[in-house]
């Protein structure tokens, strides 16, 4: 029984892997919408008096600089979830019971709280943990190492 709770456990840690990607994003995203503020408030610079400072670390294209890192690193973040995404669908795919893979798509790619997904579904609780059982019983991991 141990060792079938451990495995069910790998498999929801596999799946949940696309959240880790995807909650980046959002704090990246925050990130950058914070610095783009930060950029509305640089005033207009006085290279005379920058060139005596040795710089701004403030400075407008300090900011743009900052923003341009932040606006790449959500690109690279989405192009590793949808990736990540296309992975977990196939082996999502896999499974032959519709009704589980509905289970796992609301689950794991939609990233739907529980209740939702028995709205979704029209499942009691009990049977909802029951299909989730299954479903993670269903599924066949890829080997990634």
């Amino acid at each position: 029984m141990k060792i079938k709770k451990r495995v069910g456990n790998d498999k929801r840690r596999y799946l949940e892997r696309i959240w880790w990607y995807e909650d980046r994003i959002d704090s990246l995203q925050r990130s950058l919408k914070a610095e783009e503020q930060r950029k509305q408030g640089v005033k207009a610079i006085d290279y005379r008096k920058e060139q005596i400072k040795g710089g701004n670390k403030d400075s407008w294209e300090a900011l743009i600089d900052k923003t341009d890192r932040y606006k790449q690193d959500i690109i690279d973040t989405c192009l590793k979830a949808v990736e990540l995404k296309k992975e977990v669908l196939e082996v999502v795919n896999q499974v032959k019971n519709p009704k589980l893979q509905l289970l796992l798509t609301l689950r794991y790619i939609e990233r739907l709280n529980w209740d939702i997904i028995e709205e979704k579904m029209e499942l009691p609780q009990n049977t909802r943990n029951k299909l989730h059982a299954q479903a993670l019983s269903a599924i066949r991991i890829p080997n990634t190492r």
